[in-house]
């Protein structure tokens, strides 16, 4: 078969359009694929990353509980409070309280939101059911695997969140703790 050189500029072109699609592509976030197909990442209203009065006492609570034990302090991590953001939205409109997400592993939904746990430890504590700081702490303090994320000396950063729900729970809560700081 004969090409012309026209038919060659053409695949030269298309060739070219392709390699340019790909190297924009690799510039763009990651993005996770849910199981239905829907693109998904960790995407959060920038705007909802303050605290709410009852997230600011979590932080106190938290710290005041570390300090009876000579623990340092945690501090806010707006990558954590990321990561903490997306898990606490989708538990509330998706009506669960599990670690991993519809489709990912909670250390995968870490590192899509911004925070590699390669690099230092992570620990999530979730908890549905009561709006206030005070109940929920004490929801964790009650459970050996939780309290130990609340009183893990390498933990130094914390994302924490609660969310409304329509669901029986009520709130859900989600917080992020991490072993490395200024993410």
């Amino acid at each position: 078969m004969l090409r012309s050189p026209l038919g060659s500029r053409r695949r030269l072109l298309a060739a070219t359009l392709t390699l340019t699609l790909l190297l924009s592509a690799a510039q763009l976030p990651d993005l996770v694929q849910a199981d239905d197909g829907a693109a998904v990442n960790c995407d959060v209203d920038a705007n909802l990353l303050g605290l709410d009065g009852e997230e600011q006492a979590m932080f106190v609570l938290l710290n005041d509980y570390r300090a009876q034990y000579g623990l340092e302090a945690v501090q806010f991590s707006r990558t954590l409070q990321r990561v903490a953001l997306w898990k606490g939205s989708d538990m509330a409109t998706n009506h669960y309280a599990e670690h991993d997400d519809r489709f990912r592993s909670w250390e995968q939904r870490f590192r899509d939101c911004g925070y590699d746990p390669e690099y230092g430890y992570i620990a999530e504590n979730l908890a549905g059911g009561f709006a206030s700081a005070a109940q929920t702490l004490q929801q964790w303090q009650g459970s050996a695997e939780h309290n130990v994320h609340l009183l893990d000396p390498q933990m130094i950063v914390a994302g924490i969140v609660r969310v409304a729900s329509s669901d029986a729970n009520g709130w859900y809560w989600a917080m992020e703790l991490g072993s490395v700081a200024g993410w």
